[in-house]
Order: C-alpha cells, then structure tokens, then sequence
C-alpha cells in the first residue's frame, strides 16, 4: 500500500505509525516537513518495503552516529528495497543518506538535488554510490541537478572520466541518466571505456542543461564504441563535436575504414545530440551514422532551436540511404534473354 504524505500536511509522522504497517510496500512522501531520522530508521525495519521516495534536508549533515533507540546508522539496511527516489536542496543531502544506508536489493535510485554540484561534489556522491550500492543488482541511475539555477558554480563546475569512473564498476546498468548543470567533459576513449563497462544499457543520456558551456571532446567517431560495446542500446543523448570529418582513412590506403571495425547497433532509433552544432558536411556524418546505426531514424526529435534543424539534414540522408539499402535488398538479378 503506498503512502502519500501531501505538501500541506506539515505535521510530523509519529514513527510507531509506521512499525505498525508490516506489509507495507510503497512510502511516498511529498512534504515541506523534512523526514526526521528516527522516522525513516523504522521505515528500514518494514520486511516488505520495496520503493521509498522521499525529500532529504541539511539535517541529515548532523545525524549522529547513535539514534536515541540504540541504533547506529550502520545498522539501517533496507532489505527489500528495490526502488529509491531521493530529492534535496544539495548533492551533499543525497550523499549523507546514502552513507548511512545499506540497499543490498536495491536496482533504481533516482536522486534530484536544487543545486548543480561542483565535481567535487558529484564525485563524493558518486563514491558513495560506488560503496554503499550493490553491484550485481542496480540496474537503473538517474541523477538530476542544477534545473533551478542559473548560472554555473565556477572553478569546479566539471564532470571528467575519474570522476564518471567510479560507476563503471556496475555492470549491469541498462539505463543511466545524468543532467546537470555542469560541463561532463568527456572523450572517444572515455565514450569506449563507459561502453566495455556497460554491456547490457539499453538508455544512456548524458547531458548538460547549460547552453554556455564548451563544446565537448566526444566526436562522431566515438559513437561507434557504443554501437560496439553496448548492442542494447535503444536510446541515446550525448552531445558531440563535429569540427573535424568523421570520415578516416587506414595507414597507407585510400580507402576508409569501416566504421566499429564492422560492428553495428540494430536497436537504436533515437538519438538526441542537445546543443551540439553542425559544423562538418552532412553527408559524411549521415553515412558514417548510418553503418554504425543502420536502424537510426529520429535525431533530434523535439528540439525546436537552431541545432535542432541543422540536423535535420543528416536525418534525411539517413531515410535516403535507407531507402538504397533496401532497393539493394530486394534486388533481384535479372536473366538475359537467350
């Protein structure tokens, strides 16, 4: 049974309400009270508790290392939990949960926070992720900072592969989500380790939600590890840089060589490259997209701004060369007349 608490309910939730509902599955609070620590160690003694979703305060910073029930924060385990959402002012809020708890069931968490982290920060809660989250068993991250503000936190505003590395340890993520308001610098060798890390995703979105931000390192060619390493993958959002052709050639030779060493992702339909311009010739980058993606129809679907529309021209080279392909199929040989 789930339980709503409602954001004009401001009264407390008396924690022995809670030992009561033994076969309790769903808690859901929406509150402007914030979940005090005695109340949410007694969610983590319901046997039968499988999604919590919650909001976290700076009161979690003080928690100290013993309840007034005799229990440390240590001993918070959360046996059945499948499902964690967690939103707070901070990443600092998320993290200091997630240090105290242990979710040996646990396969999606979904934490929001108001503020965009710094890298220093994400990497705290990323570590936290890293130790206190199972690995065998998580199959769904999603991480949404920043949509609030408006400016970018100077100086450390930037999530580099160290960082991202500290997940790569989950192997069988098949979705992973990160919007932020900072800069996820990344490149192709970054693009190939995160892909022979995550065999079985089905859903990468990496994004900034900042428009001023540098330009990333990711170009066209990186792309190709995903269609290699991750033969899931259905849905993509990545930006990329396309100052240089993506189009190369072998050592010695004139002709290029094939895109992913001949490997290709069937699967994938959509990708969406949010604030990436165009900026190499259409042609190349369709072709190019087309061999390592032969079932890619929408690119940029939704996105109404200027860099929206310039892809609109890879995505027609896309349906036309769709079209040869299948003319090419269904080619038969003719016989000539004796």
């Amino acid at each position: 049974m789930p339980w709503k608490r409602m954001e004009w309910d401001r009264e407390t939730i008396p924690g022995d309400v809670l030992t009561s509902f033994k076969k309790l599955r769903s808690f859901e609070m929406f509150s402007v009270v914030p979940m005090v620590f005695n109340v949410f160690m007694r969610l983590s003694a319901l046997p039968d508790l499988t999604e919590l979703d919650l909001p976290v305060s700076r009161q979690w910073q003080a928690i100290p290392g013993q309840s007034g029930d005799g229990h440390t924060t240590n001993d918070l385990t959360f046996r059945s939990l499948g499902r964690l959402s967690m939103y707070g002012t901070s990443m600092y809020d998320l993290e200091a949960v997630l240090s105290t708890c242990r979710f040996p069931r646990l396969e999606e968490l979904l934490l929001k926070s108001g503020s965009g982290p710094g890298g220093v920060t994400l990497g705290i809660l990323l570590r936290s992720i890293d130790r206190f989250c199972p690995h065998a068993t998580l199959k769904k991250l999603r991480i949404l900072s920043g949509r609030g503000q408006d400016t970018v936190e100077p100086g450390i505003s930037t999530a580099n592969p160290a960082c991202l590395r500290q997940l790569y340890g989950f192997r069988h993520l098949r979705s992973v989500e990160l919007d932020m308001r900072m800069r996820i610098a990344l490149d192709d060798d970054a693009v190939k380790e995160m892909a022979m890390s995550w065999p079985y995703l089905e859903r990468l979105e990496l994004s900034s939600n900042d428009k001023n931000l540098a330009e990333t390192a990711v170009t066209v060619r990186g792309l190709a590890h995903l269609a290699r390493y991750c033969p899931s993958l259905a849905s993509l959002t990545i930006d990329v840089n396309t100052t240089h052709s993506p189009i190369y050639t072998l050592p010695c030779m004139d002709l290029p060589a094939k895109p992913g060493d001949g490997h290709c992702n069937r699967v994938l339909k959509r990708i969406c490259f949010p604030r990436s311009p165009v900026h190499a010739d259409t042609a190349e980058i369709g072709a190019f997209l087309f061999v390592i993606f032969p079932n890619l129809k929408h690119i940029n679907r939704g996105v109404s701004s200027e860099i929206g529309q310039a892809w609109l021209a890879v995505e027609k080279v896309l349906d036309l060369l769709r079209i040869v392909s299948e003319w090419q199929r269904h080619d038969v040989p003719q016989v000539a007349p004796v």
